[in-house]
């Protein structure tokens, strides 16, 4: 059984990535102090609704609470003996083991991972040096990076980060565009897909992409030599504040 505590955005993103990549609804049980978040879900899917002591019976246990209650949550889990797995990525796994004494695994997934694709980073405690049940659940879903926990600040600055600075800058082209809200959402989404599945299926580098849309003297170039004269320093001045 695959347990959750907790129904947030990640949890519920993680849930809805499991059932449609493959996992029983009646292997998924979860524990949550909003039970009306579980509505919608529960319409599609038999999901067991069950508390936090029932919980504890599953073999694998996310835990997707806040990081300020995570270790609070955790000291409750007096009767569970199976997988921790954590997604607070400001809680350390040396915090985590010094709670619990089980294995414990620390993912990042990304909120990407709800339709199938991202990486999620993760690595194990040294209980399970590696865990082959929790990576093969991720890997159904999306790509696994088994990492180092002291290079998750940088890299999940891209992979989790990420696709809100993407959607940033969409909003930004769009407001600047003149269009109407409803055009330039269509307009930006698409864009923002296909680029994707262009750099995807041509195997193509950020830098080949650049080449093909700028020709010499048109308005991509005039645009990118903005971006390359101001972005720099902001790019910089974002990591800063992040880390």
């Amino acid at each position: 059984m695959i347990g959750f505590i907790g129904y947030g955005n990640i949890g519920s993103a993680l849930v809805r990535a499991f059932l449609s990549h493959g996992v029983p609804a009646d292997e998924i049980m979860i524990s949550t102090r909003s039970p009306e978040k579980l509505r919608p879900l529960l319409e599609e899917y038999d999901i067991s609704v069950v508390n936090q002591d029932e919980v504890q019976t599953a073999d694998i246990l996310f835990l997707c609470v806040r990081s300020s209650d995570a270790l609070n949550v955790l000291k409750q889990l007096t009767s569970f003996k199976g997988h921790l797995v954590s997604i607070n990525g400001g809680i350390l796994l040396e915090d985590l083991s010094s709670v619990y004494s089980g294995p414990v695994t620390k993912v990042m997934p990304p909120l990407t991972i709800e339709v199938g694709r991202g990486i999620v980073l993760l690595c194990h405690n040294r209980i399970c040096p590696t865990s082959k049940t929790v990576e093969e659940l991720f890997s159904k879903v999306c790509i696994v990076e088994n990492l180092p926990e002291c290079e998750f600040p940088v890299v999940e600055s891209i992979t989790g980060c990420a696709p809100a600075f993407f959607a940033k800058f969409a909003e930004l082209l769009a407001e600047s565009s003149g269009l109407s809200p409803d055009e330039s959402l269509k307009m930006a989404k698409e864009t923002l897909i296909a680029t994707a599945m262009l750099l995807d299926e041509r195997k193509l580098s950020l830098n080949d992409l650049i080449k093909k849309v700028a020709t010499e003297g048109g308005i991509t170039e005039k645009g990118l030599q903005v971006m390359d004269d101001e972005l720099p320093p902001i790019v910089r001045k974002m990591f800063e504040r992040m880390h």
